[in-house]
């Protein structure tokens, strides 16, 4: 929504013609070459606004003209050369306003004059193929670095180029926030940050290599040091274009017939490899215009090939397009047709220009800077037109808030800059603007169209006056309004203005500086002051008579202008110090009682917050409300808060009589879908999450904050707010409305739809029950609206209840409007508990006729059904079917037969029977639908292949007589039935014989069966039966025919109580076998049992009792056990018992009998378990004890164990399992059992065991006697290990420990069986360890040789326990430990004598036990070993001496 300014460059020359025109990169400087009959060639520079610089003009040659200008990109130095050769430098910076003479070699036309990236040398060319390279010496001089003749005419050159680095200065970032991130900043209009000043950019890297073409086709490459070297030949064709990728460093090379090249450059070489070539093609001849190429982004190349029309290429992806301009008018002998002659991209906005013959120039924009389609550009651009045709179009002035575009028309210079359309509004009057000199004028439903001599920029209006400006003058008009509206001049002065207000009679402007208020002649009555630190005042907004400033450091100041002079109304703010992330300030506006201030800032980063403040002036707070994330606000919530996330806020606006309602207009920041999301609007402009700009309004007060109260989705993305005038917001469109001049447009707010224009106690009523119903005070709202009368109204409020989800109050309302349907329809929906409350709020939207919203809550309550059925309700038919395809497919049939059943009653036939077939209800619904038109209904049976309208057909015909007709039609249908039927009216009984024995359909073979029982043919019918299997008639047939042999087939195949009246059949007739048989398969045993004995049928007994289960009757199975008891059968009789469940007499027999019980018989007799069934329980674990008992005396342990076990008798299965001597399994039952008795029943197992040789067995013992807790059978256990220590290793310490173990185990018995028993077993234990451990001492005595006191200490132990010694210390070991320390102190003779005493101490002991032999022969008692080896047999002692 802005328009391009055309400002003719004010040439002092008129009749001369501009050959070059060029902007200088960074600042507003335009230089021009013109010439002219008179002066000859000349260069003029202008500034931004088309006035040249004072006093600065070339010298001029009468007959040359300038054939190059070229600016230095960051000084201001402008380079220009002559036809002569003559080359001049104006060096601007300096203060100069002379072009100064460089002295040159050049005697040809100078046609290239280019400067390197940052400016530090500059290349001359002329045409006969001199080449010069210059460079700034530090006097500010041109001094020639290299110069080559290359005896050439050149086309271009380009230099090498350096990515620039990122800088973290201030301007750095402000560069970035204004060229970087557009899609943040086009939002705002207006608003470009200001709070980085243009600064000396930082001396960068610069790179003076350069690649230079000539016209034949040559390219040479000039490097860092001037060396030229010949890199590329075209071979002949004619070099038209050369651009360098500067992040890349290739190079495109464009010759004749639009030959396009891209060639890697070598950085050091700078030796080119072809990457792709390309060939354009053109409808058109190229030469009328002269080929032209640009970048037109990262990777994309903007082709003129000679139409209208620019063709893009990406280099990345290889794709190329062609945006065209709409409705090109194609050309006639009075109107030439339209073509492309300049293009020029400009990288800081990203726009992309066009220039034609007709002299209009086309703006296409990028969206987005990532992508690469042809998608980023707009499908209509901007367009502007100028007189003349367009030969030169060149961007400029990149520091400035909006590039400039200089048009070069020969004749004529423009310069071309946008400007953001001006529109206001004020006290009821909207003055909006519809081209650059004219204003739009409405109030009261007047219009006035204001034709002004200057190019507005700022325009301002109240109700008596209106203010325009161009930036520099400033006009002031008075309104008259009386039928018509229309306006004269008062006054008009200079005067810089960047924004105008007025306030009664009273202009405020605000200046670069300062903020003036004149009268409206123009005079200045007051300056508004601000202090140094505060900065210079950069936005205002007047609300009533409170003027809110804002300065560039972020102080705000509220200025009253009711009194005579103005005064502040507060103390000024630093926003600041309130505000964490700040850099300046975008919008402040203040509320009508000046209570609140809405503010929007721009972060550090340069780039616009998301997050609307509130200060609230009298508690001096801050209130927030972020728009990006609304993090506050719990995920699952639907509320309205919710909806505005992801979004920036651009513009807000006070109500101009409610203090407390504020509107923002608020834009999603993502818009790479936009194509997505503008089709999306078209569809539903209610869903606000798809929509891209949305109005939010608020309220904002000192108790509540900030409180969302309405979403207004927007379908124009340019839109612009005005103002705020409840019931309306007042908005700028981009495009103008239907039959209207203006693009101006009021919208009612939601609440006020039902209303439109009402009184003013209404009104607050209406805004008070909106506020306290956002705020949820139920309480206020109804007394805000209680003496409400008007019907309208309460609709009004019901809608508002719909948007805040009151139903309470909803039904209120609905109440007051006396709908009385609508209030029961929503009272039901509120009783339903299985609606959530969106389905519910819903249904009031529905009924309030709000169906778009109730689409959405339905969709939001998750209720597609709801939703299917009010799309269909609404006869969007078509949604509805979408829907159920994509999302509620269970639906999906209902909704194509309702939309059938919508059609069928429209009569459109052919869509009713497309419907009713996809709904697969054709069958029925078609051919209903078409009785009543018998022609069509014929076409569509006679086209339809489906078999079930071919039968309803057939049936049709039928009924209509023609059977012919209907047997051909049921053949085609397949329809069996049907045609027996009519083959058997016509009596073709051979044909329906065929039929039927081909197709075996058992109806059609009953009813041929019938047929021919009527005819009375007994066989077919009974055959045809059969096949039919209605085997009970084809019996009866037999049975009234006495055709025995066709009985007995029908008979095994038939049902069974057809089987049973078969067999008594037989029965009668003399024929038991079959009888018994039949019985038997139809499960009458007792019958057929009852035949076989009586007739002897010991086969067939045989197959009944394999039939017999535990269902069948006791007395059945009893009979047949006894039968196999007489035939001495009897392990047949046990299994039949055990199938019939009859246990016990199964057991019996066992035993009786003797039969061995296998596993599976046992099993086989095992009850299941019955919960809660004692009396089952009972019967179970008699049955399973009884079985334990026959597999014990059987010898099966365990079977025995395992069903003692199931029967829970843990004892009786452990005793069965000792029986078995399976030691694993002991051990493992005794584990599993955890009872006391089991595990000293496992440990007295073991004890019989070896377990002195199985360490394992031993451990079990002790492990089984610990759980059992049997410890005095555990002590007698160590004691016993203890012997076995002393008997079997003479281990005395072992025992020791033994018998240690065992006194503890004795101490830990509590209550003993037997106190005396256990008293002498304890006194024994202890007497026996005394003993023992006064006997290792002995032993120590020894070994320390201690011989006499160890002597005395045997004495006293054998003198106290004499022969009772042997129960605790073997005498022998004893004296051997003598014997054995008199040897090894070489004593032989006292070893001899202890041998001696110990014969005599034990008469007729055997020596060999306790001594070697080896001693004993060495001591001399070789003969008494001989002696006691044969006495050994004659149990005989005798006594030797020693030699």
């Amino acid at each position: 929504m802005s328009l391009y300014f055309d400002t003719r460059v004010q040439n002092p020359e008129t009749a001369s013609i501009s050959t070059h025109s060029i902007w200088h990169a960074s600042y507003p400087l335009l230089a021009v070459a013109a010439y002219s009959q008179d002066k000859g060639g000349f260069v003029t520079i202008y500034d931004d606004q088309g006035e040249p610089i004072q006093d600065v003009e070339s010298p001029r040659h009468s007959v040359v003209q300038v054939t190059a200008i070229g600016w230095h990109p960051e000084r201001r130095w402008l380079a220009a050369g002559w036809e002569s050769g003559e080359l001049r430098v104006w060096p601007g910076d300096t203060g100069s306003n002379e072009f100064n003479l460089v002295v040159t070699p050049h005697r040809d036309p100078i046609t290239i004059l280019q400067w390197s990236q940052h400016g530090g040398r500059l290349v001359s060319a002329d045409s006969a193929g001199s080449i010069i390279g210059w460079k700034i010496d530090s006097r500010g001089q041109l001094l020639m670095t290299f110069h080559h003749e290359l005896k050439d005419s050149f086309a271009q050159i380009v230099f090498k180029t350096i990515p620039p680095k990122t800088m973290m200065d201030i301007n750095g970032l402000a560069k970035a926030a204004v060229a970087g991130d557009e899609r943040a900043l086009d939002m705002f209009s207006t608003w470009r940050p200001r709070t980085a000043a243009p600064t000396t950019v930082l001396t960068q890297r610069d790179n003076h290599a350069f690649y230079i073409g000539t016209i034949s086709g040559v390219i040479y490459f000039v490097d860092n040091q001037g060396q030229c070297t010949e890199i590329l030949s075209t071979n002949g064709a004619a070099l038209q274009f050369l651009l360098h990728h500067q992040t890349r460093d290739s190079l495109i090379i464009m010759t004749e017939g639009l030959n396009i090249g891209h060639f890697q450059a070598d950085p050091i070489t700078g030796r080119l490899t072809e990457l792709t070539k390309v060939k354009l093609s053109s409808r058109f001849d190229v030469s009328r215009t002269g080929p032209s190429m640009c970048w037109a982004g990262a990777n994309t190349l903007a082709i003129l090939t000679g139409e209208l029309g620019v063709r893009c290429w990406d280099l990345h992806t290889g794709d190329s397009y062609v945006l065209t301009p709409p409705d090109s008018t194609t050309g006639n002998i009075a109107m030439p047709q339209e073509i492309c002659t300049s293009i020029s991209f400009c990288k800081n906005n990203g726009t992309l220009a066009a220039g034609t013959n007709l002299g209009t120039i086309y703006l296409w924009k990028r969206k987005v800077e990532l992508d690469s389609d042809e998608n980023i550009w707009p499908n209509v651009p901007e367009s502007c037109s100028i007189h003349g045709t367009v030969k030169q179009l060149t961007w400029g002035a990149s520091l400035l808030r909006s590039p400039l575009l200089a048009v070069n028309c020969i004749t004529n210079v423009f310069i071309l800059h946008q400007q953001p359309m001006c529109a206001t509004y004020n006290d009821g009057v909207c003055a909006s603007q519809v081209s650059p000199t004219q204003i739009l004028m409405e109030t009261d439903e007047l219009s006035h169209i204001l034709k002004i001599d200057i190019q507005v920029q700022v325009v301002a209006v109240n109700k008596e006056y209106i203010a325009v400006s161009s930036g520099r003058q400033v006009v002031i008009y008075r309104i008259h309004k009386d039928t018509t509206l229309n306006t004269t001049v008062i006054t008009s002065f200079s005067c810089d203005t960047e924004k105008l207000l007025i306030y009664d009679h009273t202009l405020i402007i605000l200046t670069p500086a300062v903020i003036q208020l004149r009268s409206m002649e123009g005079t200045v009555i007051q300056m508004l002051p601000a202090l140094p630190e505060e900065g210079e005042p950069i936005t205002m907004d007047l609300t009533r008579q409170y003027l809110t400033v804002a300065s560039l450091n972020g102080t705000l100041k509220i200025w009253d202008l009711s009194k005579r002079e103005a005064k502040l109304h507060t103390r000024a703010m630093p926003t600041y110090e309130a505000i964490s992330d700040f850099a300046e300030i975008i919008e402040a506006r203040c509320n009508t009682d000046c209570r609140c201030v809405s503010i929007t800032v721009a972060m550090t980063n340069l780039m616009p917050s998301s997050i609307l403040y509130v200060w609230d002036i009298e508690s001096d707070q801050i209130h927030e409300f972020d728009f990006a994330k609304s993090n506050d606000i719990d995920e699952e919530d639907n509320s309205l808060a919710v909806k505005c996330r992801g979004r920036l806020v651009t513009a807000h606006c006070w109500d101009v009589e409610d203090p407390r309602l504020l509107v923002c207009r608020a834009q999603k920041l993502d818009a790479r879908d936009s194509k997505h999301s503008s089709k999306q609007n078209n569809e539903n402009e209610y869903d606000v999450s798809k929509v891209s700009v949305v109005l939010v309004s608020v309220f904002a007060t000192s108790d509540h904050g900030i409180v969302v109260q309405d979403i207004k989705p927007i379908k124009d993305e340019n839109c612009r707010v005005l103002g705020v005038h409840a019931p309306y917001i007042i908005i700028l469109n981009s495009e103008k409305v239907a039959e209207r001049m203006s693009k101006v447009r009021k919208l009612l707010m939601r609440d006020f739809e039902e209303l439109g224009e009402c009184d003013v106690a209404t009104k607050k009523a209406v805004l008070d029950f909106s506020f306290h119903i956002s705020v949820a005070n139920m309480d206020e709202a109804f007394k805000a609206i209680k003496s409400i009368k008007n019907e309208g109204i309460w609709k009004s409020l019901a809608r508002m209840c719909v948007k805040t989800k009151q139903l309470n109050m909803g039904l209120l309302c609905l109440g007051h409007t006396k709908q009385a349907r609508a209030a029961r329809a929503l009272r039901e929906a509120m009783q339903d508990d299985s609606l959530n409350l969106e389905v519910k709020v819903g249904v009031l939207a529905v009924e309030l006729g709000l169906y778009n919203d109730a689409e959405r809550l339905f969709r939001e309550g998750e209720r597609l059904d709801l939703l299917g059925k009010l799309l269909e309700a609404r006869n969007k038919f078509k949604e509805a079917i979408e829907l159920a395809k994509n999302e509620n497919k269970i639906r999906e049939k209902t909704s194509y037969y309702n939309y059938a059943k919508t059609l069928e009653q429209e009569g459109k036939i052919t869509e009713a029977i497309e419907m009713y077939t996809k709904a697969e209800c054709y069958r029925f619904e078609v051919p209903r639908m078409l009785l009543a038109i018998p022609r069509e209904l014929q076409t569509y049976l006679n086209n339809s292949e489906d078999p079930e309208i071919k039968n309803w057909h057939a049936q049709y015909i039928e009924s209509t007589g023609d059977m012919e007709g209907a047997l051909q039609l049921y053949e085609q249908a397949k329809n069996t039935l049907a045609m027996t039927r009519l083959l058997c009216y016509f009596g073709r009984e051979d044909e329906v014989s065929d039929l039927v024995s081909q197709t075996n359909h058992a109806a059609s073979a009953y009813h041929l069966a019938a047929h021919y029982e009527s005819k009375n043919n007994m066989a077919q019918a009974i055959h045809f039966y059969t096949i039919a299997k209605a085997y009970t008639n084809a019996i009866r047939l037999c049975k009234e025919h006495d055709m025995f042999e066709e009985l007995w087939p029908l008979a095994i195949l038939a049902p069974r109580q057809s089987q049973i009246d078969v067999a008594k059949y037989y029965e009668e007739n003399d024929q038991p076998d079959k009888a018994v048989l039949l019985y038997h398969k139809a499960g009458l045993l007792h019958k057929a049992m009852d035949i076989a004995f009586k007739t002897k049928q010991y086969s067939a007994l045989q197959l009944i009792t394999m039939d017999v289960n535990a269902d069948s009757d006791p007395a059945l199975i009893e009979k047949c056990a006894d039968y196999f008891v007489q035939n001495d059968q009897i392990e047949k009789a046990v299994d039949l018992f055990a199938t019939g469940k009859k246990y016990l007499e199964a057991l019996e027999l066992i035993q009786k009998h003797n039969i061995q019980l296998s596993e599976d018989l046992a099993e086989k007799m095992t009850l299941d378990k019955v919960d809660n069934d004692v009396e089952h329980e009972k019967k179970r674990i008699s049955i399973l004890e009884r079985i334990g008992e026959i597999a014990f005396e059987q010898g099966n342990y365990h079977l025995a164990t395992k069903k003692f076990t199931q029967a829970g008798n843990k004892l009786r299965a452990m005793k069965a399992l000792l029986k078995s001597g399976d030691t694993e399994k002991i051990c493992f039952f005794a584990q599993v059992s955890r009872q006391r008795e089991i595990y000293i029943m496992a440990g007295n197992y073991l004890q019989s065991l070896d377990w002195q040789n199985q360490p394992e067995v031993l451990k079990n013992i002790i492990n089984f006697y610990s759980k059992g807790k049997a410890m005095d059978l555990l002590a007698n256990f160590y004691v016993a290990c203890a012997q076995v220590e002393i008997d079997e290793f003479q281990n005395y310490e072992k025992a020791l420990d033994a018998l240690n173990q065992a006194s503890r185990c004795l101490a830990k018995v509590v209550t003993p069986r037997d106190p005396d028993i256990h008293r002498r077993s304890v006194e024994l234990v202890n007497n026996r360890i005394a003993i023992i451990k006064r006997y290792l001492d002995i032993v120590k005595l020894f070994d320390r040789g201690e011989t006499g006191i160890a002597m005395q200490q045997v004495r006293q132990l054998l003198d106290t326990y004499g022969s009772d010694l042997e129960q605790s210390v073997r005498r022998g070991d004893l004296f051997s430990t003598i014997t054995q320390h008199y040897l090894n102190a070489g004593e032989t003779d006292q070893a001899r004598a202890t041998i001696k005493e110990l014969k005599r101490l034990v008469p007729g002991i055997n020596l060999t036990y306790y001594y070697n032999v080896e001693v004993l022969e060495a001591l001399g008692f070789k003969r008494i070993l001989q002696r006691e080896e044969s006495s050994d047999k004659e149990d005989d002692i005798e006594e030797l001496l020693g030699e």
